[in-house]
Formats: structure tokens, C-alpha cells, sequence
């Protein structure tokens, strides 16, 4: 099935997930993880614009199409600095207005950031996506001025925002890049501030809800593994890069003679799904349960981490902390809850194309 839907792509690309779906006749949930794996393989990719709430997955011969498909996505601010890079092919962020420089940031699909080191200083430029890297050197070249500059001028280094080649995950990393950037450049703008401030909330809430789980795990009686390996940081205030190290452990084979009423509910959802609970871990009673589980495909079944939560509402924290779990151990999420989601969580969904989220099950 895998290689069929590669095909299909490479014939119909771009597609989005409810092409797949409908073509195949298959539950967009799996769609989405053939899909997946299809990007994690470096076999196709995705736009970071959505329709629908679907990325569109390409191989490279289709990247020039991306400028038609997404057009009806983008509102007359982007339109405006595409058309202007499209045509002068490289701007400099210097040269840009405010507006304009909070756009081209979110044009990942079309805009390239270039840097150019100068003296010990950094230049920032943009290139459209489809100039080839010996022209837009060539481009930044002459628009340095002075003989002595271009002698000077160091070779720019293309530094791409997202990867297109990489399947998306939420990498804390990139919150200590903004840091040092923002810095670097010294920008004053209020809205790369408020951005900045915001990214910083969410790494300390997502740390800190790490870390109280994990302290909430190790006080759960457990029958296997009872380690839990937990990386302080010497100075948690400053902003570093984390190293939580969120291993499987604690999980106990499952049998249905386990008590507890949240355990109850997920049987009754996963029974409905043909879904099979392999490994149970009870974080908390009633309240936050950890599984493995097994999800049928026409492939055979998928091991997914399930992070289940017994909440009315769970926020951004919430997905984040699944996320990294899913990521440092190399598995697909599950995220389930009775609840609703906030709108915050609800809109981070989009840096969370790999996860599954079901909420208001019953």
C-alpha cells in the first residue's frame, strides 16, 4: 500500500491526505501515517501551507507547483511579498518594512533565508525557493557595493528554516536558534519580541510538565523497569537546550483484570477501533494512563505510544509533553482524552503533523 500511494503521489502530486483517503479507501488517519512514513523515508514531502488542515505531499519534480496550489491559502499581505520575490528573486531583510519581515518568515514554502557573514556580521537575505544556489550567490554578490566588501565577503550560507526532507517534529532545539538569532541581529520589532516571549512560555511550560509527570511516574508502583532517567539541568531558568530524557519505562504487560475506571474508558474506545492495548502504564489514577498499543492496517499492525488523559480540557502542554515522549523513543502518538482541546493546543496541531489526536471520545 505504501508504494502504491507513493505512485499516486508521484502521478497526481500535490495531493493532500483526503486524496489518499478517498482513492484508496482508507481512514484518513491511516492515510496520514502512510504519509508519514513516506516523509520520515525521505521519499516525498510536505508544504508547510495547509488546505483544509492538510499539508500538501510532493516529490521534488512537483516543488513548482506549490506556488498555484497553495495560492488560494494566502491573503493579500503574503501575495504581495511573493509576487515581489518572485520577482526580484533575493530581498534583504534590512530593506524590507516591518509587516513584511514578519511575513516572509512564514513563507517557508517559497522564501529561503540566506546568511551572509560580513565583517563579523551577519546579513540576512530571503531567495525564492526555485533560484538555484550559484544564482542567488551571484545575486547577493552584487549587491555589495564597495570593492573592499566584496573582497571581504565571506561565501553566504543557505540556512533553511524547515528541512522539507524530514518528517515535522517539534525539536526544542529551534527555540534556542530563535534565541541567538534574534540576538545576533539585534531586532527590536515588538512582534519578533512577542514571538520570542511566547516560544519561551511554551518550552517552560512543556519542560515543567516533563518533569512533574515524570516525578508523578517514579512514584507509581511498578512490576519492570522502576528507572527513570531524568537530566537536570544545572541552571533550569536559563533557556538551553533540554536533555529529558523520556525512555518507555514503567509499562507492565496488560491484562484485562486491571482496575481503574479511566482504563475503562479507553478499552471500550479501543475495542470499537479494533485497537489492541499491548503495555499499560498508570500515571496517575483515574487520571493520565500511558499505553502502547497496536493499531490495525492493511500492512499489519503499528506500534503508537498512546498518551491518554482524563481531562475537560487539555492544553498546549499537554501535546507537547506526548510529542517529545513520541519523538525521543521513536514511535508515532496516540493522543486521547474525554475532554476537549484548548484553543491553543488546537491551533500548535499544525507543528504536530505526525500525531493523532482524538478527543470527546466516549
Amino acid at each position: 500500500m505504501k508504494d502504491k500511494i507513493y505512485n499516486y503521489v508521484v502521478q497526481y502530486g500535490p495531493v493532500i491526505t483526503t486524496q489518499i483517503s478517498k482513492y484508496f479507501k482508507l481512514d484518513t488517519m491511516y492515510a496520514g501515517a502512510y504519509l508519514s512514513e513516506l516523509v520520515a523515508n525521505k521519499k516525498i514531502k510536505y508544504s508547510n501551507k495547509k488546505i483544509g488542515g492538510s499539508p500538501l505531499y510532493y516529490v521534488d519534480a512537483q516543488r513548482e507547483m506549490l506556488e498555484e496550489k497553495l495560492s488560494a491559502q494566502l491573503n493579500k499581505r503574503e501575495k504581495e511579498v511573493i509576487t515581489k520575490l518572485k520577482e526580484k528573486k533575493i530581498l534583504k531583510e534590512a530593506g524590507l518594512d516591518p509587516v513584511q519581515r514578519v511575513v516572509i518568515k512564514d513563507l517557508k514554502d517559497f522564501a529561503i533565508q540566506v546568511v551572509v557573514n560580513f565583517k563579523d556580521k551577519k546579513e540576512i537575505f530571503w531567495k525564492w525557493y526555485l533560484v538555484p544556489k550559484e544564482e542567488s550567490e551571484s545575486l547577493i554578490k552584487n549587491m555589495f557595493n564597495t570593492k573592499q566588501e566584496k573582497k571581504v565577503e565571506e561565501k553566504p550560507k543557505v540556512v533553511e528554516e524547515i528541512k522539507k526532507d524530514e518528517p515535522p517534529q517539534e525539536d526544542f532545539t529551534k527555540y534556542i536558534e530563535i534565541i541567538n538569532k534574534l540576538v545576533s541581529e539585534n531586532h527590536s520589532m515588538k512582534e519578533y519580541i512577542d514571538q520570542l516571549k511566547k516560544d519561551i512560555e511554551l518550552l517552560k511550560t512543556t519542560l515543567k510538565t516533563s518533569i512533574d509527570e515524570l516525578k508523578s511516574t517514579i512514584n507509581q508502583p511498578v512490576k519492570e523497569e522502576k528507572k527513570v532517567e531524568i537530566v537536570k539541568t544545572k541552571q533550569p531558568e536559563e533557556i538551553s537546550a533540554p536533555k529529558l530524557q523520556l525512555s518507555i519505562t514503567g509499562f507492565v504487560k496488560y491484562n484485562e483484570n486491571m482496575k481503574d475506571d479511566f482504563l475503562d474508558v479507553l478499552r471500550d474506545y479501543f475495542k470499537k477501533d479494533n485497537i489492541k492495548i499491548d503495555k499499560v502504564k498508570i500515571v496517575k489514577e483515574n487520571s493520565s494512563i500511558e499505553c502502547i498499543v497496536k493499531i490495525p492496517t492493511p500492512l499489519g499492525e503499528m506500534s503508537y505510544l498512546c498518551d491518554a488523559r482524563n481531562k475537560k480540557r487539555c492544553n498546549d502542554g499537554d501535546l507537547s509533553t506526548a510529542f517529545l515522549k513520541g519523538q525521543l523513543n521513536n514511535l508515532p502518538v496516540l493522543f486521547v482524552t474525554p475532554g476537549a482541546l484548548t484553543k491553543k493546543a488546537e491551533s500548535m496541531l499544525q507543528n504536530f503533523k505526525t500525531m493523532i489526536v482524538k478527543s470527546n471520545i466516549k
